[in-house]
């Protein structure tokens, strides 16, 4: 089976750790390009994926998944879930 762009991201940002856009074309499909990438960064956003994006010091985007964060039913706090883990923190 293949997987989509937004799969092969998906699973290369899992680590939690930062990752730039060079590295990710390298270790996506071959012919990747920039924004494409953006594309489907901004696509993972919309599905409802916690990324943080920036530019570092050498003027390349850099992506990083961070735990999922939705508010609770109620709307009396956040929810931050990290693997099986959800943690109730009550807004200031």
């Amino acid at each position: 089976m293949t997987l989509t762009d937004c799969e092969i991201i998906l699973q290369i940002l899992r680590d939690g750790r930062p990752h730039n856009v060079i590295e990710i074309m390298q270790r996506g499909k071959p012919g990747a390009i920039n924004w494409a990438v953006r594309s489907r960064i901004s696509d993972l956003k919309r599905k409802g994926h916690n990324i943080r994006s920036w530019i570092d010091n050498n003027r390349q985007a850099v992506y990083q998944l961070l735990p999922a964060i939705k508010y609770d039913e109620i709307g009396q706090g956040l929810l931050i879930e990290k693997e099986e883990v959800c943690q109730k923190i009550k807004r200031q």
